[in-house]
């Protein structure tokens, strides 16, 4: 037999789309705190975010992955894009150039698009005789993050770290967060699981 044509499972991609064509073209409309930021902080972001998305499709491409690349390495650094772009950022180098890889990454799912979106930013010639970007390892990796600070199995707190946090700086943050201490009293501290970039559970008798 044969299946219904439906075209619900389109809306989630045209969305995207509409929003690379809007970040490209100009007309982001996400407002978010971030915006609000200084310049050079979001400068930095727009860095990070791109170089990111650099080295998850190029991962992904290389292993056929290419649900994750498009979920992963281009939808999440869109919108992450959107939260901290503004017209200042559109017209320094770091957001000129997130623009012209973010066209170049797109370019194996959505060439017409990239086509389209490269000629308008200014280039002659066409996306697939550009060079696939490159990206710089330490702009991949987190300098901080949200450590969950577990008692016994539940989230009682979390805590915003370096990103490489080792276990006893780790347990002795934890120690200071008043809602850690009220679920720690009259307990004694058992053993420690710490789970590197994620959590630190405290289990307790």
């Amino acid at each position: 037999g044969t299946l219904p044509w439906n075209e619900n499972g389109l809306n989630g991609i045209l969305r995207f789309y509409k929003r690379v064509w809007d970040l490209v073209i100009g007309m982001p409309v996400t407002a978010t705190t971030q915006k609000c930021l200084p310049l050079s902080e979001r400068q930095a972001m727009v860095k990070k975010i791109i170089h990111k998305a650099i080295k998850k499709c190029t991962t992904d491409l290389e292993d056929l992955r290419f649900n994750t690349m498009i979920a992963n390495g281009l939808m999440e650094p869109v919108n992450s894009l959107l939260a901290v772009w503004s017209a200042d950022i559109a017209t320094t180098s770091e957001g000129k150039e997130a623009l012209d890889t973010l066209i170049r990454l797109i370019a194996p799912t959505a060439p017409h698009l990239a086509e389209e979106l490269w000629e308008r930013i200014g280039h002659k010639q066409s996306v697939t005789a550009a060079t696939w970007p490159t990206y710089d390892e330490a702009l991949t990796v987190d300098e901080t993050i949200t450590l969950v600070v577990q008692v016994n199995g539940k989230v009682r707190d979390r805590l915003v770290v370096d990103a490489d946090i080792d276990q006893e700086s780790a347990k002795s943050l934890a120690l200071e967060l008043p809602n850690i201490l009220t679920h720690l009293e009259g307990k004694t501290i058992q053993r420690e699981v710490f789970v590197p970039g994620r959590l630190l559970n405290l289990v307790v008798d």
